[in-house]
């Protein structure tokens, strides 16, 4: 049978599954702040795909992942999904804390750190330091131009592929807006500093 509602939401908030069983790779811990005004319609959305007929194969880890998994290193989506409360809706006038909420719901800490100043990433890749330190020559339009064509400003190469600028390109100008302007009110660090 499809999935109730609170079954959607609760996979996608908190990683657990129909059979109250914890999703191994979900990133739970950034959507559980997803507002309730915003979880509805992705809700609504994903019900409306066309279904899938196919089994989905269990979840397999080598033998390093089954080394941390042994030694209680590897936590499930569940384990990991905060405990605290979420918000109904935000105020989405563009600004800081409109960004601060759209800079949290889109992961930005999960690769370049809670002090988003970035370091040694996922699979020893260096993510940049977003902090004013490190995009502070950027203007607002050199933000824009970077999430929507994966360019750095002034000739600064290319965004790493695993940076998703092609989903942030799909933001509207106050979106992007307002996680620059969050983005610039964070405090200054250097590269890596936690």
């Amino acid at each position: 049978p499809p999935l109730t509602d609170a079954e959607w939401e609760r996979a996608i908030r908190h990683g657990v599954r129909r059979d109250s069983t914890g999703l191994l790779v979900m990133p739970s811990e950034v959507f559980h702040a997803i507002s309730d005004a915003d979880m509805a319609p992705m809700i609504a959305y994903l019900k409306q795909l066309p279904p899938v007929d196919r089994e989905v194969p269990p979840t397999k880890l080598r033998i390093i992942g089954r080394m941390v998994l042994g030694v209680g290193q590897l936590k499930t989506a569940a384990d990991t999904s905060p405990r605290t409360p979420h918000v109904a809706s935000v105020d989405t006038t563009p600004g800081v804390d409109y960004g601060r909420y759209l800079v949290g719901i889109s992961g930005c800490a999960g690769c370049h750190g809670p002090s988003y100043s970035g370091g040694p990433g996922v699979g020893g890749a260096a993510t940049p330091n977003l902090t004013p330190t490190g995009i502070g020559h950027y203007t607002e339009e050199d933000f824009k131009r970077a999430m929507r064509t994966g360019e750095r400003p002034r000739g600064g190469g290319k965004l790493n592929e695993a940076m998703p600028w092609k989903f942030y390109g799909k933001m509207t100008d106050a979106e992007l807006q307002s996680m620059w302007a969050f983005l610039k009110t964070v405090p200054p660090k250097q590269l890596g500093e936690r």
